[in-house]
């Protein structure tokens, strides 16, 4: 089967991958950032359908109301559910992408085609405000390599957690970059990434922020430092610049908060663009800090200036970002 033509901006094809049937490949270099894929859903599912004869009846009135063009198209997608259901609903179930945080979910044409890693170098987010989904390069992708998001949705969960998911919920055994990497290698990742779901839950613990602020923001540290060994460049560094955000902000620290605030922005910026909702709402709290609904809750920093310290970058201003000896002296009684 002959290559479908460049997209519109003439970033990507989508031909055959060896393995995993049909894919985006790069058809020039695309640099960190670059939106890839703007695209409407053909369809979307609802929040909750029920059971599986709902769900049925609610696709299949979907797929009727498309043009013949749009069926011919959805029915060639691939369906790798078997006989678990009707052939309509494993097309969805097979190629559906979340739309947000909701249960709803909705099948694309085009990013349906997006293969899997496990260490991808694009992400994909729904943008309620455009009623598009978007796909951005997470790091640079060289011409002629393929394009990759994850089918699983943000959670460091080791290989054989991993490997589980993706046989149960698409029927294919990954063997990406990361899912490939000798056993040593593969244990210590598997290590890294159970460390930084587990920091991740304590330095989140309202309870905790709230008694040991500096402790959550020494948690939040070490996991950038687990991420950069790594090698992750998705949402996690968003999600962890943002819990760092809330930890500064819920002690009334403006200045940490605001830069935090500002890395969270940039951080998302990359993997959603500047127009998604959650980019917005990051950058409006980098501006400003004590609009966040948490802000002050527990007012142990005496600092409340809205900028770093002058005339300090690289080293210092990590040093002074993250060492936090003052909020000691006002801890909570």
């Amino acid at each position: 089967m002959a290559d479908v033509p460049a997209s519109r901006d003439g970033l990507y094809t989508i031909k055959p991958i060896t393995g995993k049937g049909r894919g985006f490949v790069a058809a020039s270099k695309i640099s960190k950032g670059t939106r890839i894929l703007l695209e409407v859903p053909l369809l979307k599912t609802p929040d909750s359908t029920g059971d599986i004869s709902s769900a049925e009846t609610i696709v299949l009135r979907e797929v009727k109301s498309l043009t013949k063009d749009q069926q011919r198209a959805f029915f060639a997608l691939q369906n790798v559910q078997g006989r678990r259901c009707t052939p309509v609903l494993g097309i969805v179930m097979t190629n559906m992408l979340p739309l947000g945080a909701s249960n709803s979910g909705g099948l694309f044409l085009e990013a349906s085609r997006i293969n899997h890693s496990c260490q991808p170098n694009a992400q994909h987010a729904w943008n309620d405000d455009l009623g598009h989904m978007t796909v951005h390069a997470l790091r640079d992708i060289d011409a002629d390599h393929e394009i990759t998001i994850s089918y699983i949705s943000g959670v460091s969960i080791g290989y054989a957690e991993r490997q589980r998911h993706l046989m149960e919920a698409f029927s294919f055994a990954c063997v990406c970059e990361l899912c490939s990497l000798p056993l040593t290698a593969r244990n210590d990742s598997d290590y890294r990434l159970d460390q930084v779901r587990s920091i991740e839950d304590a330095a989140t613990d309202l309870d905790q922020v709230l008694d040991h602020p500096a402790k959550s923001l020494s948690q939040v540290h070490q996991i950038f430092e687990l991420l950069e060994v790594q090698g992750i460049c998705d949402i996690s560094i968003a999600r962890a610049c943002f819990i760092a955000f809330q930890i500064a902000a819920m002690v009334g620290d403006k200045a940490r908060a605001k830069v935090f605030a500002e890395r969270a922005y940039a951080a998302r910026k990359v993997l959603a663009g500047d127009d998604n909702p959650t980019t917005i709402e990051f950058k409006h709290l980098a501006e400003r800090p004590v609009d966040y609904h948490l802000y002050g809750k527990s007012m142990k920093c005496y600092d409340d200036s809205w900028e770093a310290p002058r005339g300090i970058c690289g080293e210092d201003l990590e040093n002074w970002l993250w060492s936090t000896d003052e909020w000691s002296r006002y801890s909570s009684s």
